[in-house]
């Protein structure tokens, strides 16, 4: 299995546009995803829109966050997919 690792760049780019072609990393076969709490918390703080958020959120759902700390100051309008990224961080 590959593994790859998503910064904020790539995490807000796929989130930006509905139809961004960097969404096709979340289809391949074999690949593990990771982040970090910090290219999360910097991809959902420079998203303008609520929608490009909740693409944010629905994209997090498949990938495995490796910090065990999180800042929510700016998270604290998510929804059930961030929290989820909190539920895992607090059991690492």
């Amino acid at each position: 299995m590959d593994l790859v690792f998503l910064d904020a760049n790539i995490l807000f780019s796929a989130a930006h546009r509905s139809d961004a072609g960097l969404k096709r990393l979340w289809k391949l076969p074999g690949v593990r995803m990771i982040t970090s709490a910090y290219a999360i918390e910097e991809a959902h703080r420079n998203l303008d829109f609520p929608k490009q958020r909740k693409d944010l959120e629905e994209l997090l759902g498949s990938v495995k966050a490796q910090n065990k700390t999180i800042c929510y100051h700016s998270l604290h309008d998510c929804s059930y997919a961030t929290r989820r990224i909190k539920i895992t961080l607090e059991k690492l």
